[in-house]
């Protein structure tokens, strides 16, 4: 009974489709309106009998997912082979497509819901991200890497396929949080199939699907998607779901500042409204993850992301600011400092919240409030007006948070206290280090009142 609702619910999806791409066909010249129809009938077949071997036979969708994955290793080789001076990157991206394909693998050998939500969780963001950016797409997501991917059509993906994870995930009893973390590994496999084409200059892989071009051009996201879904699998304490989507925020408000820096916002805001996001996000550390272990995994990702992102030039809303400063690498390692003193070692939460609920508002308020009233009272370019709004927003929170554990006079004296203490060290910390120095000065100065 459910798998015919659930093909009832393709069928209604490739229906959407068809109207979204009758509309965008309307922007395009014959030649092109060809092709789109030619690619909307080669998905129609390809996810049907995807479908089919599912919930039908099994054993042969193992075997689908073992041709799909060799395959794609033949393309790579043949592309090699067509381009024989690319073998330094050759070997890399090899072992890696073998690690993920191997996954992919076993992935077909998982419960029948789990293959028919990463399906359709895959084929609904890659129809709908295409379908929207086609229909509403002017904002260039990678135009270097990727020059049809607009951030409109990965909203378009994003908003359909949560939205279908919520209704399937009910039918199948699986956690719209996987299908998020789906749809992030479904981009990431686009994403990094468009490096290694764009890295050895073809358009396509080969021309095996019509409308399509190879396997790896169709069947990129569903691999790696797969892999992933797979190593969710491993973990049934949900650690490793936890640390991807965490990760996969982190790169949503990159995403989210970089379209905002392409309107026309100043890099001081985004990069202020990025420390923000991200380290409000943060707040909940201790109560997801049980393992340290993944808490410094997410550190040292974050911190590549970052660095990564700065040395290619992709990351010019919070990088690309016009003065010498290390706050942006220095946040992600803050962080992971901070989580490791206070909830590792002292086994304190409170201490852990109060110290990047301070960084994460305190900070930009002091930026916004210091750029909008310029005053300077350090050569470090900290004004008056900043140093005040940070002393009376760290003030609130400490208030807040001590209020809720002790009620009492003695608490706001505390709270001033502690206020005065890690404004001073705000203060005086140059070029981003304040990322640093302002939770370490909150963990400090509570430790001496020892009041949590």
């Amino acid at each position: 009974m459910i798998q015919l609702q659930l093909f009832y619910i393709i069928l209604l999806f490739f229906f959407l489709g068809g109207i979204g791409t009758y509309f965008a066909n309307r922007k395009q010249n014959p030649t092109a309106q060809k092709k789109n129809w030619l690619k909307y009938f080669t998905y129609f077949f390809i996810i049907a009998f995807l479908y089919g071997s599912i919930c039908f036979a099994e054993k042969i969708f193992l075997w689908i997912c073992s041709l799909i994955a060799l395959a794609g290793l033949i393309e790579i080789i043949r592309l090699q082979k067509k381009f024989p001076q690319k073998r330094i990157v050759f070997y890399p991206i090899l072992f890696v497509y073998v690690l993920i394909s191997t996954g992919f693998y076993f992935f077909g050998n998982l419960s029948q819901p789990m293959v028919l939500y990463t399906l359709f969780t895959v084929c609904t963001f890659d129809a709908f991200s295409q379908i929207a950016g086609q229909l509403f797409g002017k904002t260039k997501l990678f135009p270097q890497l990727s020059p049809n991917k607009t951030y409109e059509g990965l909203l378009g993906g994003l908003v359909m396929s949560v939205g279908t994870c919520f209704f399937v995930g009910k039918m199948l009893d699986l956690s719209v949080f996987l299908g998020f973390g789906i749809c992030v590994f479904s981009f990431a496999g686009d994403l990094s199939a468009s490096w290694v084409k764009r890295k050895y200059g073809v358009k396509d892989f080969s021309l095996a699907l019509p409308g399509h071009g190879g396997f790896l051009d169709r069947f990129d996201s569903f691999i790696v998607a797969g892999a992933f879904v797979y190593l969710f699998q491993l973990t049934p304490d949900f650690q490793l779901l936890y640390w991807f989507l965490y990760l996969s925020c982190f790169f949503l408000v990159i995403i989210f500042c970089e379209f905002l820096h392409k309107k026309g916002f100043s890099i001081e805001y985004t990069r202020k409204l990025g420390h923000s996001l991200s380290s409000l996000s943060c707040l909940f550390l201790p109560f997801f993850f049980t393992s340290h272990w993944y808490v410094l995994l997410l550190t040292i990702s974050s911190f590549a992301i970052l660095y990564i992102g700065n040395r290619k030039q992709l990351i010019h809303s919070i990088c690309s600011v016009g003065r010498k400063t290390f706050g942006a690498y220095v946040l992600p390692i803050s962080i992971g400092i901070t989580y490791y003193i206070s909830v590792w070692w002292l086994q304190n939460n409170l201490i852990f919240i109060a110290s990047i609920a301070v960084l994460a508002i305190s900070d930009p308020l002091a930026c916004y409030f210091g750029k909008r009233f310029k005053s300077k009272i350090l050569n470090s370019g900290k004004t008056i007006i900043g140093t005040l709004a940070f002393f009376l927003s760290t003030f609130i929170i400490c208030a807040l948070l001590l209020w809720s554990q002790s009620a009492g006079i003695t608490i706001i004296g505390i709270a001033v206290g502690v206020s005065v203490i890690v404004s001073v060290v705000e203060l005086i910390s140059p070029k981003g280090s304040d990322n640093l120095t302002v939770p370490l000065s909150v963990i400090g100065a509570l430790l001496i009142f020892d009041t949590i």
